[in-house]
Parts: structure tokens; sequence; C-alpha cells
């Protein structure tokens, strides 16, 4: 979902066609609607239900991106900012003690450091 709405923020800044914002709107209500599960985190894949970090993290990533750029009225600014408010709620309450997250979000390492690229998104 990042380069999605990268690519059509991106596209709207240079040409100020609101088309491009409205592409990457819909693309994103679609992907809260289908994919996020009801704690607010996505699987990494549909048949890999597991909270990977990473994916989890360019999902932040793009949604904040878009949310910087999209109208306060536009119609589906609302459900984007729901669905972002609902994963950073739940993505607080995975952080460990040492303020990183797992690779796999909801499955802790005891005594075992994280890997830097399951933590580098996720705070976005």
């Amino acid at each position: 979902m990042y380069m999605i709405t990268a690519v059509q923020v991106q596209a709207f800044r240079a040409t100020g066609d609101p088309k491009y914002l409205d592409r990457a709107a819909l693309a994103m209500v679609a992907y809260l609607d289908k994919l996020q599960q009801p704690n607010g985190l996505f699987f990494h894949a549909p048949d890999s239900p597991f909270y990977w970090s990473r994916g989890n993290g360019w999902m932040a990533a793009g949604t904040a991106e878009l949310l910087r750029t999209l109208p306060n009225n536009h119609p589906r600014r609302a459900r984007i900012l729901r669905g972002y408010q609902r994963m950073m709620q739940s993505l607080l309450g995975f952080q460990g003690e040492d303020g990183l997250w797992r690779q796999l979000i909801d499955h802790p390492r005891p005594g075992r450091r994280p890997p830097a690229r399951g933590c580098s998104p996720s705070p976005w």
C-alpha cells in the first residue's frame, strides 16, 4: 500500500489533479475493508496469518503519507483515519519494553534482540 499511495500522492502534487488522491483513497479504503484485521493490524498474506512488522510498517507509512495530503473534507478521509488510528492503537500494545517491535509483531521472542529491519518502519 505504500507504493500505490506514494505514486498517486506525488502525481497529485505534480499536477494538482484530485483524481490521483481519489484513486489512492479508493485503493486505501479497499485495503482497509478487505485486509485490516479486527485488532487493527494486517497479516503478511492471506495464507500466512502472521502480523509481519515490515509489512505493517509499510501500510502505516502509506496511510500516513496519504493522510498528510488528503483534504479534510475528502469523502474517504474519515474512514482512512479510523483505520490508521486503529492500527496505531494496536501497535502500541505490542511494543516491547525496549521500545521496539518484533519481526512478527504478536510473537515476542524473549532474550533475542529483534532484527532492525523488523522494527524500522513500524514507528511511522
